[in-house]
């Protein structure tokens, strides 16, 4: 009886550390590749945020319905880069989504590893009461904004 406990204690306490870390495990295919910023690319890193300007510039050419376009380089904790590509080519599109993005996870470890195309209707700033929101809005199938960069006050 004492070995079939200490069996059945040790398979549990197995599949308990197992589940500890369930989905915050790495991707198997996993290839890091460093992305380098420009010095045209708005950057949120650990270290703060980088050329916050050319995303202001770039939501007043969207509000006066000028095409311009943007890349935005997001690093996780880990300093995965995950690049979200951002263009507005004027208004184009019948249903009123006229910002195309792009979003490169692919150097992002415990990210999703994939590039994802979505269309949104419009870009903004949104202040909160300790930090300002530069977001997407009306994007596809989804009710919510998506924060482009958080800047804290």
């Amino acid at each position: 009886m004492w070995k079939k406990s200490i069996v059945f204690l040790s398979i549990l306490f197995i599949l308990s550390a197992c589940s500890l870390n369930q989905g915050q495990q790495p991707r198997t295919d996993y290839n890091p590749s460093k992305y380098t910023p420009t010095e045209t690319d708005v950057v949120e890193s650990l270290d703060g945020i980088k050329n916050i300007t050319l995303l202001e510039k770039f939501i007043e050419n969207v509000h006066s319905e000028t095409p311009d376009k943007i890349r935005v380089v997001k690093y996780t904790t880990e300093g995965d880069a995950i690049i979200l590509d951002v263009e507005y080519k004027g208004k184009v599109n019948y249903n009123g989504k006229d910002i195309f993005v792009k979003t490169d996870s692919t150097r992002d470890k415990f990210g999703p590893g994939e590039i994802d195309n979505s269309e949104c209707k419009g870009v903004g700033i949104k202040e909160l009461s300790d930090s300002v929101e530069y977001e997407l809005t009306g994007c596809e199938s989804m009710n919510i904004a998506v924060p482009l960069i958080t800047v804290d006050k």
